[in-house]
């Protein structure tokens, strides 16, 4: 039986604020923790420092620092045990500005269920201004520098030493699917907990 589990990418970006988006995957019954937590800053260093990816969508103040893994127990959706792992993988845009924190681009996963329990998401964190065009939508430039890096995060998994399987995991169903394909809109999205983390300076005048 494949173990499973949850990886948690976390960072923070320019304002202060924390961010992290993260992953269920399936590993061989004879897989441990550790290569789990190997697998998972792999697929971070695949993701952040692919030649013309995604790196260079991000300000050099958004770093990824890490990950937390956890194994689950697909019959109780319950942690078995933890491990984690240090890093750093800033992007490289030094001239632009940030958009807002809260600001997110949605990856959604899909598989072969139809249902939504056969759909995952997770949200990557704000990206500098220039990633969107005129319209406030991701602009045209950014989307192959983002494919190019997704594709190269879930290279990096599924071609490790111990290959980790990108799956959807329902936690009411505690079902688990393989994913097939994901995709991307060019609108933004809000994560509005980010926002939630920011301690927001306020200025007014009397009248």
């Amino acid at each position: 039986m494949s173990r499973l589990y949850r990886m948690n990418f976390q960072g923070n970006m320019p304002a202060g604020d924390v961010f992290n988006h993260s992953l269920f995957c399936t590993g061989s019954d004879s897989s441990t923790i550790n290569d789990a937590v190997t697998a998972s800053a792999a697929g971070a260093a695949a993701l952040t420092t692919t030649a013309s990816g995604l790196q260079s969508l991000y300000m050099s103040t958004t770093v990824w620092g890490g990950t937390i893994v956890e194994e689950i127990d697909q019959t109780t959706g319950h942690s078995i045990s933890t491990g984690s792992s240090s890093f750093t993988h800033a992007g490289t845009n030094t001239v632009d500005n940030a958009m807002p924190g809260q600001c997110a681009l949605v990856v959604t996963l899909r598989s072969a269920v139809v249902t939504r329990r056969g759909r995952g998401r997770f949200f990557l964190p704000s990206m500098r201004a220039g990633a969107g065009g005129q319209t406030g939508r991701l602009a045209a430039a950014s989307i192959p520098l983002i494919t190019t890096s997704l594709n190269a995060f879930f290279a990096a998994l599924q071609t490790f030493a111990v290959p980790m399987n990108p799956v959807v995991y329902s936690p009411t169903g505690r079902t688990v699917a393989d994913v097939t394909s994901y995709d991307f809109g060019d609108v933004f999205d809000t994560q509005r907990r980010r926002r939630n983390k920011l301690i927001e300076s306020r200025v007014g005048a009397t009248i």
